[in-house]
Order: structure tokens, then sequence, then C-alpha cells
């Protein structure tokens, strides 16, 4: 910042920085993909100004942010669902999964009408035998739902309530944990 300058463009000082931007024509340009970054005059009965353009040199590091703000959000997500099973958060739709099933049939349309089955506090419920592919099937609707949807989901089984309402005993308000739910 400290090799700050000044141009008047139409009358108006514009700065910039000599070290990032060059001028030419009169006019600012960013010194790696050359685009012009001072904008139009802008004028009110209080002041004048020359708006600044992001070039693409910008334009394309405010996208990387937005990404990595993006994605450092969904780890944030499943690092929350997943606390209790951290490797569960790695599983996805096409890990292993059956597309023919009736079950996979049922997940998937669950994750495709997400938001009206939130809105109708609609959940779903796996049972049957021990690795039958309930917990891979949740973990894979849980993962997809924070992906596309960029929201909080909470992820226990049977096991992991009972024994949280055991361990909670008198302190534990039933209504309010099972109310955490919805």
């Amino acid at each position: 910042m400290e090799n700050m300058k000044t141009i008047k463009i139409k009358g108006i000082d514009f700065k910039y920085d000599a070290n990032l931007h060059y001028l030419k024509d009169g006019h600012v340009y960013c010194n790696k993909c050359n685009e012009q970054i001072d904008g139009q005059l802008m004028e009110s009965p209080i002041f004048s100004m020359i708006s600044r353009r992001n070039c693409e040199c910008d334009r394309k590091r405010i996208e990387e942010e937005k990404e990595f703000h993006r994605i450092s959000m969904l780890n944030i997500l499943m690092d929350e669902c997943f606390h209790t099973v951290p490797k569960l958060k790695y599983t996805r739709f096409n890990d292993n999964t059956d597309p023919n099933t009736k079950e996979y049939k049922v997940a998937k349309k669950y994750v495709e009408k997400f938001e009206l089955m939130q809105k109708e506090n609609i959940g779903l419920l796996f049972h049957g035998n021990v690795g039958s592919g309930k917990t891979h099937l949740a973990s894979c609707i849980a993962n997809e739902i924070i992906q596309r949807y960029n929201t909080r989901v909470k992820f226990r089984n049977i096991p992991q309530i009972i024994n949280d309402i055991e361990k909670g005993g008198f302190k534990l308000d039933k209504n309010e944990y099972i109310h955490s739910f919805c």
C-alpha cells in the first residue's frame, strides 16, 4: 500500500497501487490481466467519483474466496453432523450403494424433496438387521443434504439416542431432546 498513486480522470482523483496497476491512455489497468479498473464517472450534487471495477484477477480471487468459504462451511457442518462417527462424513451414494434397491430410491427421493420434507417435518427411520446398510444409507442422505442444501443435519442412531437419554437421567428434558431432532 505504500506505492499508492493518484491520477486525475475526468478531473476526479482516482487512487491505484502502482505495484499492481499501470497507466495507459489516461486509464488504470491491472498488471496481470490488463483489464481497465477505473470505471464510470458517478456524480451527485454532493460529490463526484470514479467507480472502481473488479478486473479478471479480482473476480477470480473473489470466486476462490467464496468457494473456500463454502467448502469450509460444509466441512464444519459435516464435522458437526458426524462428530460421533467421523468416518461417515466421507460416505456418498455412489459408494457401495445399489441404485436399484427400493431403499436407495427412497433415500434419493428424500434428498431431492428435502425442502418439502423439512417444511412438513418428515424424516426417515431405517430398520433392519445388523449389516444391512442402514447407517451407510443414512450417512449418504445426510452428506447429500449438507452439500446440496448447505444445512445442518443431526445424525443419530437408536443406540446413541438411548445412551443419551440414559446418561441424561432426570436432568435431561426428554421432550426438549426429542424436539432437537426436528
